[in-house]
């Protein structure tokens, strides 16, 4: 699904006309050069000696792939104490099950909780499951290639639509 969306937005930079050559060419790099990776309960483990290993992402989720998914999902464990065993991650401070950039490398990374209950049992079927989870992949590809000018964080969004400001 990730190379499909890397591809996908590598046809669409390289056919528009909305910037220079140049910054085609950088937002092209961006995206080819885009990795995905998931964390488990077992990589953010402290008991867990590799605990630095994370799993790497590419073509194990694949919508017409249930038996990959399914175990995916079923090795997935729900962390209560996820924000102290994460710090080598440097997670968001409030943390989500939100995909964000860990690195210089443009790592995306998400945990497997998207791949576990709620989430997992929520009433849409299976291709809207996939879609928001494109949908929140595609956002931090499109905030890596804009380098985060276009892209606001939602606490921003939140200060200009409060009731105060309404009002006045």
């Amino acid at each position: 699904m990730f190379d499909e969306m890397k591809r996908k937005l590598t046809e669409l930079f390289s056919q528009g006309s909305w910037s220079s050559e140049d910054d085609k060419q950088k937002a092209i790099s961006t995206v080819s050069n885009m990795k995905v990776a998931i964390m488990d309960s077992e990589s953010l483990s402290e008991e867990y000696k590799g605990r630095d290993k994370i799993l790497e992402f590419q073509n194990k989720l694949s919508a017409d792939n249930y038996l990959i998914n399914a175990y995916y999902s079923m090795k997935a464990k729900f962390l209560t104490s996820l924000k102290a065993t994460s710090r080598r991650y440097e997670l968001p401070g409030f943390f989500t099950f939100q995909p964000h950039i860990f690195d210089k490398n443009l790592t995306v990374v998400m945990t497997s909780g998207l791949l576990h209950p709620p989430f997992l049992n929520t009433s849409q079927i299976m291709p809207e499951k996939y879609g928001i989870l494109g949908w929140l992949l595609g956002r931090q590809i499109m905030s890596a290639v804009f380098r985060n000018e276009h892209v606001q964080n939602q606490s921003e969004y939140q200060s200009k639509c409060s009731p105060m400001l309404l009002h006045r």
